[in-house]
């Protein structure tokens, strides 16, 4: 039985809650990646920078001592990374939901949710790739070239040679349609087809309802987005190839306003708003969220340049 706002508006919050719940549950959800999991700095409020101390730990090797010989200990070489939490915002008229309502005139909440998930996914993972962009090593087929296999494993053997510690699917790779479409292409090329890229969890994430997901390849997790920021005069497309700590963020949590028609969702990281306008007969929804992105290690990430 539907309960009503004052306004006679329905009151979907427990099922849009739930809908959601499950989309930004799914593995292939992008802050639920390890490699952003691992560089998860914690809450803070809007405009507010959050910082974190890392320690080298487990990157030493012991010496040999000679006999009676003394050890001299020696310091953890700490450092500091962080992110300043921003608000992020997007407001939806009500005729952009007239797709959400059924012949009968009932919200379909899970359409705004997936609407509300996939904004905030498509905003968090090009603010991943603006941060990654600015890391210092990188691999390049050559600028205007199509990207191979051959230049993402290059980037991933990088990340090796450096003594970066990951498992299968912890790699999460951040790349412009276009670079896709070339890999795609390299694919067929290959003779392989699908038997070259997928691992069988791989099959069951790919279809998980997660804007630009494209599947698993060589343990690598691969996302696109239209905002990977561009290269050598816009010729090419900056990727990137991210391990665990690469990247770092921050996020926020927003408030109930008890005089306000909104749903505070994912325990307080999305708040929809509810704006009626009654001169004009329509109603407004507006997304808002609290999130930060940087750089983190900078030898955890390699930038991925190819033709855009």
């Amino acid at each position: 039985m539907a309960n009503l706002h004052s306004d006679g508006s329905f009151i979907e919050s427990s099922i849009l809650l739930q809908e959601y719940g499950l989309l930004v549950g799914d593995r292939a959800h992008l802050p639920a990646h390890p490699a952003l999991s691992g560089g998860y700095l914690g809450l803070g409020t809007e405009s507010a920078t959050v910082t974190k101390t890392l320690a080298d730990i487990g990157s030493g090797v012991a010496g040999t001592i000679s006999e009676s010989g003394a050890v001299v200990p020696d310091d953890f070489n700490p450092s500091t990374v962080s992110a300043t939490v921003v608000r992020k915002g997007k407001g939806r008229s009500r005729s952009d939901f007239l797709k959400t309502y059924d012949r009968t005139g009932m919200f379909l909440e899970q359409a705004l949710a997936f609407d509300a998930a996939s904004i905030r996914g498509n905003t968090i993972v090009g603010m991943v790739a603006e941060a990654a962009a600015t890391a210092t090593a990188d691999v390049t087929p050559g600028s205007g070239s199509s990207l191979t296999w051959a230049k993402l494993q290059e980037a991933k053997q990088t990340l090796v040679e450096t003594g970066q510690q990951f498992m299968d699917g912890d790699l999460l790779c951040v790349l412009h349609p276009k670079q896709w479409s070339n890999l795609e292409t390299a694919i067929i090329g290959t003779g392989l087809g699908d038997a070259l890229t997928h691992t069988a969890e791989a099959y069951n994430i790919q279809y998980a309802r997660s804007i630009g997901y494209q599947g698993r390849y060589f343990g690598i997790d691969v996302f696109t987005s239209t905002r990977v920021p561009t290269a050598n005069g816009g010729a090419d497309s900056r990727g990137a190839l991210i391990a665990p700590g690469g990247v770092v963020w921050a996020e926020g949590l927003l408030e109930d306003d008890p005089d306000g028609f909104m749903d505070i969702l994912d325990g307080g990281r999305l708040r929809i708003e509810r704006e009626r306008d009654a001169s004009r007969a329509v109603k407004a929804y507006y997304y808002n969220f609290l999130i930060g992105v940087s750089l983190g290690e900078d030898a955890r990430v390699v930038t991925i340049t190819s033709d855009r």
